[in-house]
């Protein structure tokens, strides 16, 4: 009986007191709301005293905690509605209270307190990475391949028409003969104008 009562208390010692407690922003005024146990050796979470359903929080407000004594400030802003549907998340590692978290959730009624421990993620298979050392046959693979590339690049040139290799001169050519022909043509006409212009001597 002895060793029961013992197992009991120390059951008891191990868990923690958590006790939620709303903050409106605008009054500051902190209001109740809900008193959980915490036991972090066994990872489990019971809930001693429930929201009263009379209660009709509603609009954003700050979420406090008080654990063990020790005040977690607005470790949640939420806008409250009613019903309320929540799990409170409770991230413990080494034993120890890491993080509180509202997460809404339909399916439950009320609060309802849930411990979380974080898992170990896989670990990625090491790959050796090996080191790529060229061959001869391997650089001279290169060396054909850009040199195939420029000697491509050649052919298309060759395979151009003379017309199309060569219009830039002549459209240099039929630009300066067209400046030319109307230089003359100017000269011209203003060798007549002077013509008529002199006085005819019988």
């Amino acid at each position: 009986m002895k060793l029961l009562s013992t197992a009991l208390l120390a059951s008891v010692a191990l868990c923690n007191e958590l006790k939620l407690q709303l903050r409106n922003i605008e009054t500051d005024m902190t209001v109740p709301w809900g008193f959980y146990n915490v036991d972090n050796v066994n990872l489990d979470a019971s809930t001693l005293e429930p929201l009263s359903e009379e209660r009709k929080d509603q609009g954003p407000y700050c979420v406090d905690a008080l654990y063990n004594g020790k005040l977690i400030p607005c470790f949640s802003f939420l806008d409250v509605e009613s019903p309320l549907h929540y799990n409170l998340v409770i991230d413990v590692h080494d034993q120890e209270l890491k993080k509180l978290s509202l997460i809404h959730n339909p399916e439950v009624s009320g609060i309802e307190p849930r411990v979380r421990t974080p898992i170990e993620g896989p670990e990625p298979p090491a790959v050796k990475l090996k080191k790529t050392t060229k061959t001869y046959q391997d650089k001279k693979a290169d060396k054909e391949a850009t040199t195939a590339q420029f000697s491509s690049e050649d052919n298309e040139e060759e395979n151009k028409t003379w017309f199309q290799k060569n219009w830039k001169v002549l459209l240099i050519g039929l630009v300066m003969y067209n400046v030319v022909a109307a230089m003359n043509k100017q000269e011209e006409v203003h060798q007549e104008s002077e013509e008529t212009q002199k006085p005819l001597i019988d």
